[in-house]
């Protein structure tokens, strides 16, 4: 029974027409940005399945943001618009014109922010800017497919967004308009773009951006931030990198597994706090030379279900190495070295057997010197009448056992964030050795 959804309804229409030309930026919208929306827009009577999100902020004031209908009764959003309300404060219009007190509104059910949604503090950024909401009755509109290949530079893209037309004086707002663009520079997350005649601004808001990617219109990304004055550039989150995110919510699941299944061409990776997304990935198989500098990553170099691991003191000298959560999950001479990462204890990855053995016998070796150390120590503590004659080398005992954290032995094996320990050089090395023997034989 929808009898208050229309008493909202009027409600909120009343306070539109009053808010015009002075929309509340939403609480945690990134630094540098202003309320107003796609310069130089043209009317969109195309894309009847992106919509404007009405959004009660309280004191007889609304703001507006964009979101894009996905499927029946979902809509992707940016989790900075809705982060700080109720599902209850906000309604969603599929109308060219969100004033108009004559359009259907939905009444939103619930809000799925990203688990690792971090609004913006200070200079830095906003990460991980995505919202799903559930709409009620939201069916019979059209809903978008979302890419979910790797994208490029230069590509072309359109906004769809119901901002203001004019960067100043403000004006236009609540319209359905369009702009086009161009990606500049990608990152695993997000792309750039600079001014060139259009430019989305803050009342775009989590509008879609859409490009032809496989012959066919896709949503690519999400309005996400720009410069102040929006005259020059901006940012957009990518959502192939989360598309494994959304289907898990749609799903009712949230996490992929990272030892490979469900990430389809992207790759199973470790995200921000304690879950794990399918980024895009160049799918370059187990054993193939890959770049392990992360620095340089527009998208994971290995496919779903494995890792670039540095094996040299080249930091871009690396080689895709299957995942695993115990050895179970490797080849028969092969062993799960966990954890890979310093802050995931479950998780590593499968080297040749050798490669432990070497790892436990340099262990053995460490705790062994650190004993003669101890020994070496305790002597000096004896009076020179009751020591017994100095043993070779015993001079040369260090007295500490080596703490396998420290030093730097060059390799990327323990720089990727695995367990430290001196037989790291040597473990990295038949790792490399393995890997290139995979690849030779795969190559022949």
């Amino acid at each position: 029974m929808h009898r208050s959804k229309r008493n909202r309804i009027a409600s909120l229409a009343a306070v539109l027409v009053l808010a015009v030309g002075s929309c509340v930026e939403p609480a945690g919208e990134p630094p540098g940005t202003t309320r107003v929306p796609i310069i130089n827009g043209t009317p969109d009577t195309i894309h009847t399945g992106v919509g404007a999100l009405v959004i009660d902020v309280g004191s007889g004031s609304v703001s507006l943001c964009t979101g894009t209908a996905i499927a029946d009764g979902w809509v992707l959003t940016a989790a900075y618009c809705v982060a700080d309300n109720d599902p209850a404060d906000i309604m969603f219009t599929t109308g060219a014109n969100a004033f108009d007190a004559g359009s259907e509104f939905y009444v939103v059910r619930a809000i799925h922010l990203h688990p690792d949604y971090t609004p913006p503090t200070g200079t830095d950024p906003v990460r991980n800017n995505l919202a799903l909401l559930e709409v009620v009755g939201l069916t019979g509109v059209p809903a978008y497919a979302l890419n979910t290949s790797p994208l490029s530079e230069g590509l072309a893209i359109t906004w769809v967004g119901y901002g203001a037309d004019d960067a100043g004086p403000v004006s236009g707002d609540g319209v359905r308009r369009y702009g086009s663009g161009m990606i500049d520079t990608l990152t695993l997350t997000e792309y750039t773009y600079a001014f060139d005649a259009n430019l989305p601004c803050n009342s775009d808001a989590g509008a879609p951006a859409f490009a032809v990617v496989g012959g066919s219109e896709r949503v690519v990304g999400i309005v996400t931030s720009v410069d102040e004055g929006c005259a020059a550039n901006g940012t957009d989150t990518r959502v192939d990198a989360y598309a494994a995110w959304i289907d898990a919510v749609l799903a009712g699941s949230t996490d992929c597994d990272p030892a490979g299944g469900d990430c389809g061409d992207g790759a199973c990776l470790p995200d921000v706090g304690d879950s794990f997304t399918c980024f895009p990935s160049d799918g370059l198989r187990v054993g193939e030379a890959c770049d392990a500098d992360v620095g340089t990553w527009t998208a994971a170099p290995c496919a779903d279900g494995a890792y670039c691991v540095q094996v040299s003191d080249d930091p871009h000298d690396g080689v895709c190495v299957a995942l695993c959560r115990g050895d179970g999950d490797c080849g028969a001479d092969e062993h799960c070295r966990i954890p890979l990462f310093a802050d995931i204890e479950d998780l590593g990855i499968c080297e040749p057997s050798a490669a432990a053995d070497a790892d436990a016998d340099a262990d053995a070796d460490a705790e062994d010197d650190a004993e003669v150390g101890a020994d070496a120590d305790a002597a000096e503590d004896v009076p020179a009448e009751d020591t017994a004659p100095p043993v070779d080398g015993a001079d040369d005992a260090s007295g500490d056992a080596p703490d396998a954290g420290d030093g730097d032995d060059g390799c990327g094996c323990r720089a990727t964030g695995a367990r430290g320990s001196a037989a790291w050089p040597a473990a990295c090395l038949l790792l490399g050795l393995w890997a290139a023997r995979r690849a030779r034989r795969r190559r022949r």
